[in-house]
């Protein structure tokens, strides 16, 4: 139900919001290149215990689209373009794809404990963290958690055994990834739907209150006007086009009583 709702506002929302949607996916720079260094340590690590390249590779690999990321975030700042958003959603899939393939290679290809613990691990924190970083767009969710738990998956299958129950274990989180990310952008969406019918609401009340042919005003508890017109300061002689937002509503009487 949650999921269904989500996707009518998405459908219904203009393309503003929608701007503001895709911009969520370029936030937190700071998160991505600590997580790249953290994979790359492990994978150089891996590396340094087995003497096997594929861990290097995975790094070396991991780094340079943590950076070509960065630059592609710097770069859609400067040039809105459509394709900055596709090169990012791709290097984005990319990097995950390495931290499960980091995790299929440890335990395709190796039996320590060390090792086989802190691939899974790395690949755990990525497929956890798609829920809080890619959860603005729906198709870019999916992706992102297929990339990472389809090698982790393939992994635990290889194994066989009491692994098929990792295997499942696997689907199970990537089904509550995937549903957390949807309430978040549930949630995100629900808050800027409320906050554009405020702006309409606000925008119609004030075209009420511009257009009508006597002077109107509200006044808050401490005497201080809220919201005015043009022709309350005309009736009570403040000069023309001055704002009389928080000005106490004595001191108008006062004024008119003087002029």
């Amino acid at each position: 139900m949650a999921e269904h709702r989500t996707r009518l506002l998405e459908t219904d929302f203009p393309e503003g919001a929608r701007k503001l949607l895709r911009e969520a996916h370029y936030a937190d720079t700071g998160s991505r290149i600590a997580g790249s260094a953290i994979m790359a340590f492990v994978s150089a690590l891996c590396w340094a215990l087995t003497d096997a390249y594929p861990p290097f590779v995975f790094a070396l690999v991991g780094i340079t689209i943590t950076f070509l990321r960065i630059y592609i975030t710097r770069q859609r700042r400067k040039q809105q373009k459509s394709w900055y958003d596709q090169a990012f959603t791709v290097s984005t899939v990319a990097y995950l794809f390495c931290s499960g393939a980091l995790t299929f290679w440890s335990y395709a290809c190796t039996d320590g404990p060390l090792i086989l613990t802190l691939a899974l691990t790395v690949a755990l924190v990525n497929t956890m963290s798609i829920a809080l970083r890619s959860f603005a767009g729906e198709d870019v969710a999916r992706l992102n958690i297929v990339a990472v738990v389809a090698p982790v998956v393939a992994a635990f299958v290889w194994r066989g055994g009491f692994f098929y129950l990792a295997a499942l274990t696997q689907v199970v989180l990537a089904w509550h990834v995937r549903n957390s990310a949807a309430r978040l952008r549930g949630i995100l969406l629900s808050e800027m739907d409320y906050r554009l019918r405020s702006d309409t609401v606000a925008a119609r009340f004030r075209f009420a209150i511009d257009n009508m042919s006597h002077g109107m005003c509200m006044i808050a508890s401490d005497m201080r006007i809220v919201v005015s017109n043009a022709e309350l300061a005309e009736c009570f002689g403040a000069p023309p086009g001055r704002d009389l937002q928080g000005v106490r509503f004595d001191a108008l009487v006062r004024l008119a009583r003087i002029r």
